[in-house]
């Protein structure tokens, strides 16, 4: 075997010289990663908010509680506002 078959530590092979060169030309970035997702499809178990008190009071069987329907609806357009 000649010396010059056997590589030293402190010679880099072509994979490390790759990955070096790699790693400084891709940008670095500074921050949270961020993901947005658009789906188109709607599952058939939605309930819209502004339909959810009656939805609540229907599924409860407490439709005679109009009183507090009324006030939970109110509840309910505040935080759809806000």
């Amino acid at each position: 075997m000649a010396p010059s078959d056997i590589t030293s530590p402190t010679t880099p092979t072509v994979n490390q010289e790759t990955r070096t060169a790699t790693r400084r030309s891709s940008p670095s970035t500074q921050g949270f990663a961020t993901v947005l997702a658009i789906g188109t499809a709607t599952p058939a178990n939605v309930v819209y908010q502004d339909d959810y008190p009656d939805f609540y009071f229907k599924l409860t069987n407490c439709d005679h509680k109009t009183d507090l329907k009324n006030k939970f609806k109110r509840i309910c357009k505040l935080i759809i506002c806000s």
